[in-house]
């Protein structure tokens, strides 16, 4: 757990959660691409309220609780250990080549797919 010494380590905090990476998941048996954040994964809404405080899902609280929240609901979220972050779109399609298997008619199917789709996200 984070000690904050400081309002401006909360804010750094929430802005750290708040990065986007591009992020590689399977949803029924299909592979998505599209930018999200560790608060994005963990399902929660996370901003700086000032005065050293956080908004998390709309509700003022201290930032530890903030923090240990967050981890809670990123621990819980089952679809979040299949998730794949990326700091580039180069490292993703990288991840996609190397993923699937390019002999297999379906697979490189998929493939191109996802990698048409990695393309196209944009960050939000």
């Amino acid at each position: 757990m984070t000690k904050f010494e400081n309002a401006k380590e909360v804010e750094s905090w929430v802005k750290e959660v708040n990065l986007t990476f591009i992020s590689i998941y399977e949803n029924n048996g299909f592979y998505h691409a599209e930018y999200m954040s560790l608060a994005d994964k963990a399902q929660a809404r996370v901003e700086y309220a000032g005065n050293g405080l956080v908004l998390f899902d709309g509700e003022e609280v201290d930032p530890l609780y903030a923090e240990a929240q967050l981890d809670r609901q990123y621990e819980q979220l089952d679809s979040v250990s299949a998730i794949n972050s990326f700091s580039t779109k180069k490292e993703a399609i990288e991840w996609a080549k190397e993923h699937f298997n390019a002999e297999d008619e379906d697979q490189l199917e998929q493939m191109k797919d996802l990698i048409d789709e990695i393309r196209k996200a944009r960050k939000h």
